[in-house]
């Protein structure tokens, strides 16, 4: 929590303690019928499926979302009987690039593959690491071929910059959060106070506000 004071960087902790309370937000909205529908994995899903191997590996994931692990995250108490991250609209992933983080979205209604970085990076080897999960997902949770090679990859112009080599991890959590209200990206570096210290009450009180 001591990360969340000042300009320090955010750590995996905090990162994945608000991932999870997302994800424990997103049940709560299925339930009240509110949409987007989304499921969010933690800071570590794109190290097991791209980095740690240097090379993509669906073997090292594939495990993540048997319904027995999402029933452990709150996902199947929500409407989806049985649950699979292929019944929702978003799949939102944090992505942790060594001494930077952003945030990556999986839109299975839009079919693409859109990327939030605060410092206007790019990604393209994660990104297509994560097209070729969904197709994967599909042929061993749905025994499906659905050819994912074709979605586009997108980089928003829009996206809101970080100022300071310090709030990269605030901003992808904001990246998140708003992703899965679908709600504008209008906010800004002035922000920046304020949400590092929503994210510690949040935190703290066991809930998204």
């Amino acid at each position: 929590m001591a990360c969340l004071k000042g300009l320090n960087w955010l750590n995996d902790e905090v990162m994945n303690i608000y991932m999870g309370l997302l994800l424990d937000r997103d049940a709560e909205r299925r339930r009240a019928g509110l949409v987007p529908t989304c499921h969010f994995f933690n800071s570590f899903f794109v190290n097991k499926l791209y980095k740690d191997a240097h090379a993509y590996s669906y073997k090292a994931v594939q495990r993540w979302t048997l319904p027995k692990k999402l029933n452990l995250q709150n996902q199947a108490r929500a409407l989806f009987t049985p649950f699979s991250i292929l019944d929702v609209e978003r799949v939102i992933v944090p992505v942790h690039l060594g001494n930077h983080w952003t945030c990556a979205l999986i839109d299975l209604v839009a079919q693409e593959i859109v990327y939030f970085d605060s410092l206007g990076g790019r990604e393209d080897k994660i990104l297509r690491a994560l097209r070729s999960y969904i197709a994967d997902e599909y042929r061993d949770k749905r025994n499906a071929e659905v050819d994912t090679s074709e979605w586009p990859i997108r980089y928003p112009r829009d996206v809101p910059l970080q100022q300071n080599g310090c709030d990269c991890g605030v901003f992808a959590l904001q990246f998140a959060e708003h992703l899965s209200r679908g709600a504008p990206m209008d906010f800004s570096q002035l922000d920046m106070p304020f949400f590092r210290a929503k994210i510690a009450a949040d935190i703290m009180t066991g809930r998204i506000a």
